[in-house]
């Protein structure tokens, strides 16, 4: 019985935990903490349900009150929906973990884990919903709760960090919105199963002009989302404001949301590079990581250098996507697994850094090689970002390259390689500067949660290489069954055809 509602768990869990504190522990740190811990153990043991249930190809639908297609509200989960859920549960873990040591007892009296629980369920509600509309809708359960959290403590550099934040989000929300009426209003309908099956049928004309409008609309709503150039300028500056725990969460997960949105309706609803939009998501992949890395360079706030190289790495993700292959796309995804743990584990390595010393800023360091614990952590987390061997970011870059090769876009693999070697410097800059480097001064401790949520996410630079063959099988596979979309359409709407009327 239980296991015919597995799809909506993910979304049901962490709002039962957000609920049970508020209206139970609203004044009671541990309790709080207890809470948390339970919820995301569970969600740990539902990913892992989730995944041996679709690693066959299997795609699970649940129709909320029954309601046959195209009516209601359908959730589905297949291979690519159960590693985005079981990496926002691992994240959330780490943050959890690292959050403990860090904040202090009014911040987290502050709602913190209320609103990391409605994180949570914002990023699982957007990774199993089928249709455009609940995708909208978890977007601002998002909005909502990353807001909450960026703007936790007050300080000065929040709040103005929060008001751009804020208006670009409102910015994206317009224009997603938009774009969902406009195909509403032509295909009648915003089931993403039901859009991708009208919208193959929908002859040339008016109506085919806006659809493609439309997919203009979203690809920006979901550009400005993933940070992508030249919509990205908002993002160095947010996710540097908040503690270093909840600057981790953002880091990992919340431009991933974006390009899973941008891999998932694009290759389902608007058939890929068939469609205006999706022609221009290799070059804008291209500029983004040119543009991402070059801002990196000259940065000395050791948090701000790390968020342009958010966007840099971004940049890999949607090139993969753009080449609209197999490989391309299972290339993208092998890359969202590595670069979410693996940045998600320098923004908290960052956090611990400034603990240590009380500074920011890389050149107010100074010799920071003398805490080995730390330095070890951002040795194996910095080289796998700029994707040095044996490291996951080395097998990522192949692979995304690799798939580049095969598909001729030389001019985005000639800027992918530049962005290695670039990032490559910029770690080298953070080593040489802040570890290496500098005059020694005291330093204070860092507590044991710190080190350890750090350690759980950068662990997986070592581990992912070592069962590299089947997660890039899984992966592969997740990027066929995104770009042969014909048994996701039969899973969510039946055998029998359905048309809405235009």
């Amino acid at each position: 019985m239980m296991q015919g509602h597995l799809p909506i768990l993910p979304v049901l869990v962490p709002l039962s935990a957000a609920i049970a504190m508020l209206l139970f522990a609203r004044e009671h740190v541990r309790r709080q903490r207890a809470i948390a811990a339970v919820s995301l153990t569970l969600l740990a043991l539902i990913d892992i349900a989730l995944l041996v249930q679709v690693v066959d190809g299997r795609i699970l639908v649940y129709r909320l009150g029954n309601w046959q297609p195209p009516f209601g509200v359908a959730l589905m989960v297949d291979r690519l929906s159960s590693v985005m859920l079981t990496l926002c549960t691992l994240t959330a873990t780490a943050t959890l973990l690292f959050a403990v040591g860090e904040l202090d007892s009014a911040r987290e009296r502050a709602h913190f884990h209320p609103l990391l629980q409605l994180l949570v369920m914002g990023l699982n509600g957007a990774f199993v919903t089928g249709d455009l509309f609940n995708l909208f809708v978890f977007y601002e359960v998002l909005l909502v709760a990353s807001y909450g959290l960026l703007v936790l403590g007050n300080e000065p550099r929040q709040l103005r960090a929060s008001v751009q934040y804020l208006v670009l989000n409102l910015v994206k929300s317009v224009l997603f919105l938009a774009g969902v009426a406009t195909l509403y209003g032509v295909l009648g309908t915003v089931n993403m199963a039901h859009l991708a099956q009208n919208i193959r049928a929908l002859p040339e004309g008016s109506a085919r002009l806006l659809v493609d409008a439309a997919g203009m609309m979203l690809l920006t709503a979901f550009a400005i989302k993933a940070a992508l150039v030249p919509l990205f300028f908002w993002m160095p500056d947010s996710y540097p404001a908040p503690s270093a725990a909840v600057g981790a969460m953002f880091a990992g997960m919340m431009t991933k949301v974006g390009v899973y949105s941008l891999a998932r309706v694009f290759a389902l609803v608007f058939q890929g590079a068939d469609s205006v939009a999706g022609s221009w998501v290799l070059p804008l992949s291209t500029a983004t990581m040119l543009g991402g890395v070059l801002g990196a360079i000259p940065q000395v706030n050791f948090r701000r250098l790390l968020s342009f190289h958010i966007t840099s790495q971004v940049g890999y993700m949607v090139m993969g996507i753009g080449l609209w292959t197999p490989m391309g796309l299972g290339g993208a995804i092998f890359y969202i697994v590595h670069h979410i743990l693996v940045k998600a584990g320098l923004f908290l390595i960052a956090g611990i850094t400034e603990r240590l010393t009380g500074e920011r800023n890389l050149s107010g360091m100074g010799k920071l090689v003398r805490e080995p614990v730390t330095t070890g952590l951002f040795l194996v987390a910095g080289w796998s970002l700029a994707g040095v061997p044996p490291l996951s970011g080395f097998i990522a870059k192949l692979l995304v390259i690799k798939a580049g090769l095969d598909a001729h876009a030389f001019a985005a693999v000639a800027a992918a390689l530049v962005t290695g070697l670039l990032t490559l410097f910029s770690m080298t800059k953070v080593w040489m500067t802040a570890f290496w480097g500098g005059d020694a001064k005291p330093l204070q401790r860092a507590p044991a949660p710190m080190l350890a949520g750090a350690a759980l996410l950068v662990s997986f630079s070592v581990l992912l290489p070592l069962v590299a063959e089947p997660l890039w099988q899984f992966c592969h596979a997740a990027g066929h069954q995104l770009l042969h979309p014909n048994a996701y359409i039969r899973a969510v709407l039946g055998e029998r055809p359905l048309f809405a009327s235009n």
